[in-house]
């Protein structure tokens, strides 16, 4: 049995992606998601049946804790490049929640995805 499943069980943690998959700095995973999604309601004035699009998703730090404010009239979309995180959102948060879809950005990216020589192109709107 892998280590990282090990602490995640014994932590009471295994509704949250393994630990190797968050490259998301040294904050709490957890407690971060949900301070953002605190935010996203006192600031932005975030509603249960909004529509959310969320680039470069990750392994759901900020989906998670919508999983539980969203409702099944509003959506959660979120798009990133790396493949690994998009499809252990895709195999563990769809499943339950399929308001919910991932996306695979298949894009360059110097540290994330090197190998791809798709570049993405910025463009606004003003």
């Amino acid at each position: 049995m892998p280590v990282d499943f090990i602490i995640r069980a014994a932590q009471g943690k295994l509704h949250l992606p393994p630990l190797w998959l968050r490259d998301v700095g040294p904050t709490d995973f957890e407690a971060t998601g949900k301070e953002f999604l605190n935010l996203f309601i006192q600031l932005a004035n975030l509603q249960p049946d909004e529509q959310i699009l969320d680039i470069g998703c990750g392994c759901a730090r900020i989906a998670l804790p919508l999983t539980g404010y969203v409702s099944q009239a509003g959506s959660y979309t979120g798009m990133d490049i790396t493949q690994k995180a998009i499809i252990w959102c895709q195999q563990n948060i769809t499943p339950h929640y399929p308001n919910f879809q991932f996306l695979h950005a298949d894009l360059h990216n110097k540290r994330y995805n090197r190998t791809d020589l798709i570049r993405p192109v910025i463009i606004a709107f003003l």
